[in-house]
This record gives structure tokens, C-alpha cells and sequence, in this order.
């Protein structure tokens, strides 16, 4: 029996979204929860840059994560090599 104020949620998927370090957190968390929540996605506005490893980026599907970077925004593209 469903508890009376709480929505059935089946057939929701999970999205993870935010901007900047929000972003960074956001990607880490989607990729913590993937096996829970193995259909969930992540849209992430100007990410750190060098925010994951490429072992780490190789678990997530291609459609898992959907970067967004305006014009010459210097946060998403720095690096440990970088620095």
C-alpha cells in the first residue's frame, strides 16, 4: 500500500545536473549511483576541467553525461597538466 502524499514515481528516470563545482559533484554522483539507478543521466553546465579519469569515463555509456561549455570559459578546460 502506498503512503497517502508520496508520488509513484515508477517509470521516472533520474537526471543529475548543475553548474560549475555543482557540476563536478553532480557527475560524481551520477557515477556512484549508476548501479543503482543504471538509466540515470547527468547534464552538467561549464564542469571542472580534468574531472575525471579516463577509467572512470570509459564505465559511464556515451549518453550517460552531456557537457555543456560556453564560449571561452577557462574553468571546464583545465587539467593537472595545466597547472
Amino acid at each position: 500500500a502506498r503512503t497517502s502524499g508520496v508520488p509513484d514515481c515508477a517509470g521516472w528516470s533520474l537526471v543529475f545536473t548543475g553548474h560549475s563545482l555543482g557540476s563536478g559533484v553532480a557527475a560524481v554522483l551520477s557515477l556512484l549511483l549508476r548501479g543503482e539507478f543504471p538509466e540515470s543521466t547527468c547534464v552538467l553546465f561549464g564542469p571542472p576541467g580534468g574531472l575525471m579519469d579516463q577509467t572512470a569515463a570509459e564505465q559511464l555509456p556515451p549518453s550517460a553525461c552531456t557537457s555543456v561549455v560556453l564560449g571561452w570559459d577557462w574553468i571546464p578546460r583545465l587539467s593537472v597538466a595545466s597547472a
